[in-house]
């Protein structure tokens, strides 16, 4: 069985340091049944002379002017010829030279084949874990991983591209409406596929009330049904999650106690 052809895509814009550690962990990969697109939002920086570096590695580049990040990635799913996309964006990097080719043999069934994050910050990193299982429950709340979730092309000419209205959550909104209103499906592959820095802007928590509204206003357009109930079942989680803080606090003020009437609280802490 032949492995399918992956188009990974990279945008960017005057990120001539993130550009080349993306472009590298591409050109490392040991699975080179690739195309490779790189969508340039006319950077003022280096960025170019990277890009003319790994020219070889490129299949196919473009520096203009864009109207934002959705934008840029539609370029590049209208450039792209694979199987699968999987979007990489300036400054994310595939986890290993290996990543790719452990993730082909759970490629070729399904619609959306998703792995996890290597997510770093504030020199910390942990692997981001996935259910096997989708709802609106979980995008509710969450969302799958861009840089570690190759999406078979033709749901981009079955569903339109990403919705350029949107500046931050246009990819979740493509997921939800992939999974809960047009049924596609999916696989877990519970591997590292990228690393994540998170110091993008859908990270950056100045953006969360702009996220929050993109989001309410696709649940409410998409799925008024369901707006009421899962407000109320957000609220309960909260409830609950205060109720078992309080919970927590009693029980260990309740350990202090009776770790005081045995005279072994004092002991403990060297008085």
């Amino acid at each position: 069985m032949s492995s399918p052809l992956i188009t990974i895509i990279t945008v960017n814009r005057n990120n001539c340091q993130g550009l080349r550690k993306t472009v590298a962990s591409v050109a490392q990969q040991t699975f080179r049944n690739l195309q490779y697109v790189v969508i340039d939002g006319n950077s003022t920086d280096e960025s170019q002379e990277v890009l003319e570096e790994f020219a070889e590695v490129i299949d196919f580049k473009v520096s203009e002017p864009d109207t934002g990040i959705y934008n840029a990635m539609n370029k590049g799913i209208a450039r792209a010829t694979g199987e699968y996309v999987l979007f990489l964006n300036s400054g994310d990097c595939l986890f290993d030279t290996g990543a790719l080719a452990r993730a082909v043999p759970y490629l070729g069934a399904h619609d959306l084949v998703y792995g996890r994050d290597n997510l770093v910050t504030d020199g910390r990193e942990w692997l981001k874990p996935y259910p096997e299982q989708l709802d609106f429950s979980f995008f509710y709340r969450d969302t799958l991983p861009h840089s570690s979730t190759f999406i078979k092309r033709n749901l981009f000419d079955r569903f339109g591209p990403y919705d350029e209205s949107l500046r931050i959550s246009a990819d979740w909104k493509f997921f939800i409406l992939a999974v809960c209103q047009h049924q596609c499906s999916y696989r877990y592959a519970p591997l590292a596929i990228a690393t994540f820095h998170l110091d993008g802007i859908s990270a950056d928590a100045s953006n969360f009330p702009m996220i929050a509204g993109e989001r309410r206003l696709v649940i409410r357009t998409h799925f008024p049904a369901l707006v009421r109930d899962m407000e109320e079942l957000q609220a309960l989680r909260s409830e609950n999650k205060e109720l078992r803080a309080t919970l927590d606090h009693i029980r260990s003020s309740r350990l202090i106690q009776a770790l005081r009437s045995m005279g072994l609280f004092t002991f403990l802490n060297g008085k």
